[in-house]
């Protein structure tokens, strides 16, 4: 049994095993190349047809995109019967002509109509405000094998390369302070290797403005959003935080330590810090006190140790 319409787009699985194929009869089916036979059961998530699929790259997960303008996430374990679909807030109608997955399995892009956008596979939403991309639909969609960067081509007849920390700079900010949105321009696009970056921030409910335009938290958050965007395309197995959030009033960080939480599975934070939320957030404390003998001596504490006899 294959599909009742044509087939549109084909991906092998990572270690070659399985093929997965999206048909126009609006259906996603996995194969066993060795026997040649569906694998599981028929995926019915859209309700147009399937335009383009592909595997992540551990092989755990499917991505198909569809005329219907709509993404959805499935996983290939049989017993498994999640599908995660989500629409794109693109023009009417416009369908989701190409799709990839990060090479970490955590975001997808896809080209819908002439428009990127970026999307978290664990939340099934879209990582911040889509990315204008050509001036007309775009056919074509990878991302480079370190992550850092997103290809297109499209009928224009371009090729375009983008930058995926500018959508990681969109999507923390927007998490920083509840939507919004960002773009790092360079101050002499003519000479990379001297230029400076510049942010340009627009936070909910204002105009855009420079960074140096923004309060003191404005600009510290804006700040963290953009070394947090940097930590999820490339993380470092441990960061340094001085008074960071110094600046910061209590629901702003708040923001930032849910931010933190979400980064520190990743990367090991070392928070220097007097703001008693964040302080509140870290699983292992390190305070200096005064000894009995007057001389200064660290202590520590594991905050998932604490019982009753420590409190008061």
């Amino acid at each position: 049994m294959g599909h009742k319409d044509n087939v549109n787009s084909v991906a092998f699985s990572p270690d070659g095993r399985y093929l997965v194929s999206g048909s126009r009869d609006s259906t996603v089916r996995l194969w066993d190349v060795g026997s040649s036979t569906p694998w599981g059961r028929r995926l019915t998530g859209h309700s147009k047809d399937v335009t383009s699929v592909t595997f992540s790259a551990d092989g755990k997960f499917i991505v198909s995109g569809s005329k219907d303008n709509t993404l959805c996430i499935w996983s290939t374990s049989p017993n498994d019967a999640m599908s995660e679909a989500f629409e794109w807030p693109g023009k009417p109608n416009a369908r989701v002509r190409s799709v990839a997955f990060s090479p970490d399995g955590k975001s997808v892009a896809a080209g819908t109509g002439n428009i990127i956008y970026l999307g978290d596979v664990t939340t099934s939403t879209l990582l911040g405000s889509p990315i204008a991309g050509h001036p007309e639909d775009i056919y074509s969609i990878a991302f480079s094998p370190d992550g850092e960067r997103i290809a297109s081509g499209g009928k224009d007849k371009t090729l375009r390369l983008w930058d995926a920390a500018t959508g990681r700079v969109i999507r923390s900010l927007s998490s920083s302070f509840g939507g919004g949105e960002a773009r790092l321009v360079l101050t002499d696009p003519d000479n990379i290797n001297q230029s400076g970056i510049e942010i340009e921030a627009k936070l909910p409910g204002r105009r855009e403005q420079e960074l140096s335009l923004l309060s003191g938290g404005e600009r510290s958050l804006t700040s963290v959003a953009l070394v947090f965007a940097l930590l999820r395309v490339s993380p470092t197995p441990f960061c340094v935080l001085d008074e960071v959030d110094a600046a910061l009033d209590e629901s702003n960080v708040g923001r930032f330590c849910e931010l933190l939480k979400d980064l520190s599975r990743e990367t090991q934070f070392i928070v220097i810090t007097h703001n008693r939320n964040t302080v509140e957030t870290a699983d292992v404390i390190y305070g200096i006190t005064m000894g009995k003998e007057s001389s200064s001596q660290v202590v520590s504490l594991r905050l998932d140790e604490i019982n009753k006899d420590y409190l008061i």
